[in-house]
């Protein structure tokens, strides 16, 4: 089955257009200057067609990648060890537990004891940097060495930049496809009056 990437009020423009393109391409043109201006349209109406259909595609793509990036630590190998056993070998998760602070963890099975543990890496890029602020007030009141407590806060200051550039991207991205979704819903009525006016045998065949 073929999937599905457009929404109802795209393939309700693609059949306008597809309608509009037959119109004018098949109008008995009067004089050369009707016909340029006719091919004119013609290609002007391919491109709404394009645009369609590429931005269609880059936004199915992103909402796929974006549901698989949420599952993607439970279908990725890590290397860790038991905390039972001690065993050291490379699993992918079985499922994920909520800690005491509220941050998600990976839950792994060791394959020679059989015990169920969890590391202490959450596994969102947020709650690592919580528990990374948590960590750093715990270093400070046990007077842990400087240079490590900066170490971390530098890795903590990377991550929150690396999510302020995703969060940044993906809201530009959703208002980009809210744009669209407008554009679109304009263009079917522009289309539609169109349609009805050609259909009806107005003089006003003007698309507005």
């Amino acid at each position: 089955m073929e999937e599905e990437i457009y929404t109802d009020d795209e393939k309700e423009l693609f059949e306008l257009l597809k309608w509009t393109i037959e119109v004018s391409t098949n109008f008995p043109q009067l004089s050369e200057n009707d016909k340029k201006a006719a091919e004119a349209n013609v290609e002007e109406y391919e491109g709404i067609k394009e645009g369609l259909i590429s931005l269609a595609i880059s936004r199915n793509k992103f909402y796929k990648e974006t549901e698989a990036n949420k599952l993607r630590h439970l279908l990725e190998y890590k290397d860790v060890t038991c905390t039972q056993c001690k065993f050291f070998t490379a699993l992918k998760p079985v499922g994920e537990k909520v800690g005491d602070e509220g941050f998600s963890y990976a839950v792994y099975e060791c394959p020679k004891c059989g015990t169920k543990f969890s590391e202490n890496l959450p596994i969102h890029s947020e709650d690592r940097i919580k528990a990374g602020e948590i960590l750093i007030k715990k270093m400070r009141k046990k007077k842990v060495a400087k240079d490590d407590i900066e170490n971390l806060e530098k890795a903590i200051e990377k991550m929150r930049e690396t999510n302020k550039d995703v969060e940044v991207k993906t809201a530009d991205l959703l208002k980009l496809y809210d744009d669209h979704a407008k554009d679109v819903s304009d263009l079917i009525v522009k289309f539609m009056v169109h349609k009805q006016n050609v259909s009806t045998g107005s003089k006003d065949t003007n698309i507005n």
